[in-house]
């Protein structure tokens, strides 16, 4: 709905787009209505070709309030620590989206991973891109810290805006990584 709200706004015609999608402009424009994962892939392809943003994903991720995540973000932020945000997040994210499953590895160096399920992970780069920044902010946000990640990688390859990603999260993105 982001990335419907952006289009908006630069005046592009948005019912192309969505039909494009398989979508409705009731669809999304009712905050209620769950939208399969196969079709916001879809209009988030569609939308940063129109908008002819590449790196839609972060641009989003990186202009929403976090508070917009609803329950899934006030169920983290009552968690004492970090970690015990990590794992309500590995235990509750299907609820906002049932393709995005996040999980969470205890240990000296904690990990987070995120994965497609029933879904092919290579179809898709802004919302998996959108996934990892907008988590990476929530997580300072909660703790009160501009903490970096120690690896980010991403399964998908880009030729261009690297150095973006880098910049936000604090460190070096590998792209093109069969790493989980």
């Amino acid at each position: 709905r982001a990335a419907v709200a952006r289009v908006r706004a630069a005046k592009i015609d948005l019912k192309p787009l969505l039909s494009r999608a398989g979508l409705t402009v009731a669809e999304v424009d009712d905050p209620d209505t769950r939208i399969a994962v196969r079709k916001q892939v879809a209009f988030l392809n569609l939308a940063a070709d129109a908008l002819g943003d590449d790196c839609l994903g972060l641009t989003l991720a990186t202009e929403f309030d976090c508070r917009d995540f609803g329950l899934w973000y006030y169920v983290l932020a009552s968690s004492e620590t970090l970690g015990m945000a990590l794992e309500r997040a590995a235990r509750y994210s299907r609820i906002g989206n049932e393709a995005v499953e996040f999980e969470y590895r205890k240990g000296r160096e904690p990990s987070q991973r995120l994965r497609y399920i029933g879904f092919p992970r290579h179809t898709d780069h802004h919302q998996m891109e959108f996934c990892i920044v907008a988590a990476i902010r929530m997580y300072r946000l909660l703790t009160g810290r501009q903490f970096s990640p120690t690896h980010v990688s991403m399964v998908h390859l880009r030729e261009k805006g690297a150095a973006a990603f880098a910049r936000i999260l604090g460190t070096e993105v590998a792209f093109g990584s069969q790493q989980p």
